[in-house]
């Protein structure tokens, strides 16, 4: 009989973009603007030359880190002159956390680079089958995960492993199983454990993990000592943590109802507050399926988007619906620095909401097609957006 798994793989992005430098030199790039590239008087357009599927903004917001591929590429985030840049085949690319150097995940490990030269700075970490990688804010560490149940904590001075976080190394799910002309049956077996995602706490103190068995793990960042672990069912997706600390909130697959007699599925992605001080845990009650999860900074609410494009703004303490956006909204992002300012984008525009009150702010720019990855600038003021091989950075109100 041959053997289809029904479980959610862990997802990857990979990226690219041409990643050799223009002619510009490194001053000339950085300082095309009176600022270094900070603000952005006008709308700009960069054309890396193929489909974009990651883009951040630089902490100071001078650069834009563009991905899409297996290359990645830099670019001036006020006048579009591109820059050096790392290369080789890179699976995920992140700025440090004080925008110094970039790390890139290769098949041979992570390495890192002058963010300004693009030349190679210190030692290659070797890591095994590394594809994702999550950067401390404080600068002290970052950590890599990939298709095991193992993600590694390394000092970012030292290049040294720290601690291997560990989950479990299996868990039983249900598989379906084709009897060839006899239908689907399904039955209970162990399969591998993978990592679903890696966050650290906004302090730097902590490392947040999820994985396809339904737990969340918070491990110290200093020693990799485990701290809490909660297991919520189901495959956890995708995680966020708020600024101050106080909350985690997770999108999981709830998977089989029952354990007997064949499964029973849910059909539908459900979100979760899980409030870190108190151990309380606020389900999000919505009828359709979701597919991406935010948490504004202030941790007051948080925003879900479903199958259906909507956007739906939830108090998390409470669970209550705040309200909702019914625009097909293909991306969105919190804005930094405002309490719950919430950026959406859609077809016929980019709009910027209060999303305490479900209240619509201001219209950024005319509409978009083919809306891909979005970045907000660090200091809120800018909105960079893929659409296509076409990146549109645009001033936010």
């Amino acid at each position: 009989m041959a053997m289809r798994g029904v479980l959610a793989g862990f997802i990857v992005l990979m990226f690219a973009c041409p990643a050799t430098a223009g002619a510009e030199t490194i001053q000339d790039a950085r300082s095309s603007s009176p600022d270094g590239g900070k603000t952005a008087a006008a709308k700009l357009s960069i054309a890396p030359g193929a489909d974009v599927s990651a883009i951040s903004f630089a902490p100071d917001g001078a650069t834009l880190l563009i991905r899409a591929g297996l290359d990645v590429s830099v670019w001036n985030a006020s006048s579009g002159a591109r820059m050096p840049a790392p290369t080789g085949e890179v699976w995920e690319a992140a700025y440090s956390a004080d925008g110094s150097e970039i790390f890139t995940i290769l098949d041979e490990g992570v390495r890192s680079w002058d963010a300004l030269s693009g030349k190679p700075t210190g030692t290659l970490v070797e890591t095994e089958n590394g594809r994702h990688i999550a950067i401390d804010p404080t600068g002290g560490r970052f950590a890599v995960s990939g298709f095991r149940n193992v993600v590694s904590l390394w000092d970012a001075r030292t290049r040294k492993l720290v601690a291997q976080l560990a989950h479990d190394e299996t868990f039983q799910a249900w598989i379906e199983y084709d009897t060839w002309g006899a239908g689907m049956e399904y039955r209970v077996q162990e399969v591998p454990v993978s990592i679903t995602s890696t966050r650290f706490s906004p302090d730097g103190r902590a490392v947040l993990t999820t994985a396809e068995d339904g737990k969340a793990k918070i491990w110290d960042a200093t020693t990799g000592e485990p701290l809490q672990s909660r297991h919520f069912g189901g495959t956890l997706h995708e995680s966020a943590w708020s600024n101050d600390n106080t909350r985690a909130a997770f999108l999981t697959e709830m998977g089989p109802l029952s354990t007997s007699g064949g499964p029973v599925w849910s059909g539908a992605s459900k979100a979760l507050v899980w409030n870190l001080h108190s151990g309380e845990l606020v389900y999000l009650d919505y009828a359709d399926p979701l597919t991406k999860l935010l948490i504004s900074p202030d941790g007051r609410v948080v925003a879900t988007i479903g199958y259906d494009k909507d956007v739906k703004l939830w108090n998390s303490d409470t669970g209550a619906a705040i309200g909702v956006i019914p625009h097909l909204v293909a991306a969105m992002m919190f804005v930094p620095g405002k309490p719950a300012r919430l950026a959406t984008v859609s077809s016929d525009g980019v709009r910027i909401w209060d999303a305490a009150t479900a209240t619509l702010i201001g219209h950024a720019s005319d509409a978009h097609e083919q809306i891909g990855p979005i970045a907000v600038s660090p200091d809120g003021t800018r909105l960079a957006i893929a659409n296509g091989t076409v990146v549109n950075v645009t001033p936010l109100p």
